[in-house]
């Protein structure tokens, strides 16, 4: 997050004279060069391959739980969103945790806590019986600005359509 973002929350913040008010800003990255692994963990058996054969095959081994954290320092930990048995098929290898870092202007710093919050979030999803395998704050938001940029590559769109009364609704993520 930008500097100016967390300025000026933090300028609300202070402004709030009746309040004490603690806010975290938590960059969640999928993308990063840290890989979690449990050398005790099997994996989970996957009983869409190898039934033909009769044999068992194995799936996401050496993957941590789904849950498992490790923290790094005071501002950034690794969290493993997807376990062995959320993993969906033999070939889909060892999945990557997310890497949780702390913006330096946070109030707000039990990165326990908010290790945990992510997790919870990422419990959560209205499109499958599956967990999410990013939390739905952070995935939700990404599926609507993905569909809306593909409103463009429509014949008859007009970017003025959505000026009207769909502008002025609250929305809530």
């Amino acid at each position: 997050m930008k500097d100016t973002e967390a300025d000026a929350v933090k300028a609300v913040a202070e402004s709030l004279k009746d309040y004490h008010v603690d806010f975290a800003f938590l960059h969640v990255a999928q993308e990063h060069d840290t890989v979690l692994y449990d050398s005790d963990n099997p994996g989970a058996k996957s009983f869409s391959a190898g039934i033909a054969k009769g044999v068992d095959v194995m799936k996401g081994e050496f993957a941590p739980l789904r849950g498992t954290y490790l923290m790094l320092n005071k501002s950034n930990a690794i969290l493993s969103l997807t376990g062995a048995k959320e993993v969906k098929k033999p070939t889909d290898g060892l999945p990557y945790p997310v890497l949780l870092h702390l913006h330096r202007s946070s109030t707000f710093t039990d990165m326990k806590y908010l290790t945990e919050q992510v997790y919870t979030f990422a419990c959560h999803s209205w499109r499958s019986f599956d967990m999410a395998r990013m939390p739905v704050t952070i995935a939700y938001s990404q599926l609507i600005a993905r569909l809306l940029g593909r409103l463009g590559a429509l014949p008859h769109f007009s970017v003025d359509s959505i000026h009207g009364r769909l502008n002025r609704l609250r929305w809530f993520l």
